[in-house]
């Protein structure tokens, strides 16, 4: 069972002898989230979403030489977030969450601008998504805006067929206080591009894929630099739940550190499972 998480209406204009119907198209993807980016599907008007992201450790750390074998990461350092989001109207959600890792928490915000319509007089679904997070953990010497970072983007989706969507997906991040210490090249402003897309295979089951690609590089040293995320997974969608389980190299789960902090080497090994649950109630 599918369901939709934009208010339907129908609006036809006539141009001509042809008749242009501007049906929103529904269901470009079965989620908010994607792999660790988000869509471009906001929630219907009253609509409350709990959000559990959860990443395994890595799996190959378990085969490494003196370390206990952590059956593939999940007895491994793991990191969640936990979140709540909240649709103001059918165009704009906001949300709280809190994550593990850094004990970071964010406020973000998503807004519809266009949608992609039937009759191809729009002919992509374009959302603009926000947060604003802080980091608890730098110290209690350090300014509370010092401990302030930024994430915008700019998601352009377009369903192509009842089993396919792709997305593409802008990005910039700001960090207002980096790390520079011995000779470290870390950036302020970061900016990059994600990639993304689901191919349904089953009435309630999908293949879910994506990339994202730094365009500002940091060198953290050590032989550490920003590397590209990657995500490939399964999910499943219900009425009112979503389950994606899945593989990526991704383990900040906040959009701007995955971004900007992931070093992981997906080809070397070093991704983790891990797993996004929402579960939506309306009011």
């Amino acid at each position: 069972t599918c369901f939709s998480t934009s208010l339907v209406f129908s609006q036809e204009v006539k141009t001509g002898n042809v008749t242009e119907d501007k049906t929103p198209v529904k269901n470009t993807f079965e989620n908010t989230m994607l792999v660790n980016s988000q869509s471009v599907e906001t929630l219907r008007k009253n609509t409350l979403q709990f959000d559990i992201q959860h990443r395994f450790g890595r799996i190959d750390q378990g085969f490494k030489a003196g370390n206990n074998f952590d059956l593939l990461g999940i007895l491994g350092v793991a990191n969640i977030r936990v979140g709540l989001d909240y649709a103001l109207s059918n165009k704009l959600t906001i949300g709280l969450g809190t994550t593990k890792n850094k004990y970071l928490y964010d406020l973000n915000w998503k807004y519809k601008i266009f949608e992609q319509t039937k009759s191809n007089s729009m002919p992509v679904t374009v959302v603009y998504f926000g947060n604003t997070t802080i980091n608890t953990l730098s110290g209690k010497d350090v300014k509370f805006v010092n401990k302030l970072s930024y994430f915008h983007q700019l998601l352009i989706a377009r369903k192509f067929t009842k089993k396919l969507s792709l997305q593409l997906g802008p990005c910039i991040s700001h960090f207002n206080l980096v790390d520079t210490i011995g000779g470290k090249d870390v950036r302020h402003l970061n900016f990059g591009l994600q990639f993304g897309g689901r191919f349904n295979v089953s009435p309630m089951g999908s293949i879910l894929f994506e990339v994202h690609q730094p365009i500002t590089v940091s060198d953290f040293g050590n032989n550490k630099v920003t590397l590209p995320t990657y995500g490939l997974g399964y999910e499943i969608a219900t009425r009112g739940h979503v389950f994606q389980i899945f593989i990526t190299n991704a383990t900040s789960i906040i959009n701007q550190f995955d971004m900007v902090e992931n070093t992981n080497n997906l080809f070397k090994g070093e991704f983790q499972l891990g797993f996004n649950i929402a579960r939506r109630w309306r009011f």
